[in-house]
């Protein structure tokens, strides 16, 4: 049940202080390639890659492929494609795609934001209402990233889902490195709270499981090493009992 009074709350939070997550300069990024480890209960399952490039009529292009392991996948089969198209000027989320075929779901599916009609229309013949600005799983990483966010910074945005909007409101820390390929490197702690802009109803189509999961536990951190590479060095999604991890094994320009 959502508690109204903390939506009541959250206008007072978005101060004039508050940044916004959006309209960052992504060329920085451009020709990156990162790789992770995907961790679930502890355990590193499955591996994921991110490349962010610059495509003709102005438009950055971000792709994530995930998949499991090869013991995982005598388990829990998993082999997933994210793609995010960014309109450079504006910097707006235009188009995301996905590819899916996980144990439980084989799915593709796009979906295309009409911001002038407020709609946002997928391919399998559902739309729903959008906000004027809004990010995306993968933009609002990558928005994070370009926007050199401080320790002290207060931040916000609104954040889509396949048709559910989220109010998002975190901090910017200071932090402990993290263990591992980029132990020398510090770090800033990004956290990020999901509330539900209106009350949530559930989806007419299944959804595979990072999507679900990013949606259903409200929170994300994000530990962020320094400019101007500000490394997504380590992710946590969700904030119930059994998060996923990714930790950044390395990364490569070109």
């Amino acid at each position: 049940m959502i508690k109204w009074t903390a939506l009541l709350l959250v206008p007072f939070l978005l101060t004039a202080e508050s940044k916004f997550i959006g309209n960052s300069d992504l060329n920085r990024f451009e020709r990156e390639e990162l790789a992770f480890s995907l961790s679930f209960r502890g355990v590193a399952a499955a591996r994921a890659r991110m490349r962010c490039e610059t495509l003709p009529d102005h438009l950055w292009r971000i792709q994530v492929d995930t998949d499991t392991k090869f013991w995982a996948d005598l388990i829990f089969p998993v082999c997933n494609r994210y793609i995010t198209l960014i309109d450079q000027p504006s910097g707006r989320v235009v188009q995301i795609e996905k590819k899916i075929k996980q144990k439980n779901l084989t799915q593709e599916m796009a979906v295309f934001y009409d911001y002038a009609a407020g709609r946002a229309h997928a391919s399998h013949g559902f739309d729903w209402e959008i906000g004027d600005e809004l990010q995306t799983l993968f933009s609002l990483l990558y928005q994070l990233r370009g926007m050199d966010p401080a320790p002290s910074d207060s931040l916000h945005c609104l954040l889509e889902i396949e048709s559910q909007l989220w109010i998002v409101t975190g901090r910017v820390e200071t932090s402990e490195p993290v263990d591992g390929s980029f132990a020398d490197l510090p770090v800033r702690s990004i956290v990020l709270d999901f509330v539900p802009q209106r009350p949530m109803k559930p989806r007419e189509w299944k959804t595979d499981l990072l999507t679900n999961r990013f949606g259903r536990q409200g929170r994300l951190i994000l530990k962020m090493g320094p400019a101007p590479e500000n490394l997504p060095i380590w992710m946590q999604i969700g904030g119930g009992t059994n998060p996923v991890s990714m930790k950044l094994l390395s990364r490569k320009k070109g």
